[in-house]
């Protein structure tokens, strides 16, 4: 597969439009999105196994190239949508396995999303943990010396001290 991702997309100052990142050619175009699909699907797959691992070195290793490869997918998807009528020139064959690349990439995306809502559960309980132990240690600075009746609790050593500021 040829890397057709290098492009960028720059945005016109004056027209405030984006320049086109797909070819001109409606075959062209679709096997450059399918390419942008793949690379996608890749990155997906490798972070859905980090996380399945629970490799969060590797998931924080692949978020900046997720990031770039996402922004391209998303514009590509929307140029392709802004150019349906001319997507529709393109041989039936690109146009059922670009299909067939969707439903296969929105499958994959599922069961992404599945493993980050579960290290986010997962997040969540271990901040509950630490909050709990957090508070557990504050009470024991914070006990009180004298009991409910006024008495000085059995076992504790306190201090009195006296403020002569009064």
């Amino acid at each position: 597969m040829q890397n057709n991702h290098t492009e960028m997309v720059t945005e016109d100052k004056a027209t405030d439009r984006r320049s086109p990142i797909l070819p001109r050619n409606p075959n062209k175009a679709m096997q450059q999105m399918m390419d942008t699909i793949d690379v996608l699907r890749k990155q997906m797959v490798a972070e859905t196994q980090a996380l399945k691992e629970t490799n969060t070195q590797e998931f924080m290793r692949l978020q900046d190239d997720k990031i770039t490869i996402s922004q391209r997918y998303a514009r590509s998807m929307e140029e392709m949508i802004e150019r349906k009528e001319e997507m529709r020139q393109a041989t039936p064959a690109l146009i059922e396995k670009l299909k067939a690349m969707r439903a296969d990439f929105a499958t994959i995306t599922q069961e992404n999303i599945t493993e980050i809502q579960k290290m986010s559960k997962g997040m969540k309980s271990l901040e509950t943990r630490i909050m709990e132990a957090a508070r557990k240690e504050a009470q024991k600075g914070n006990q009180f010396a004298y009991g409910a009746t006024g008495k000085l609790k059995d076992g504790l050593t306190t201090t009195i001290g006296i403020n002569e500021a009064v």
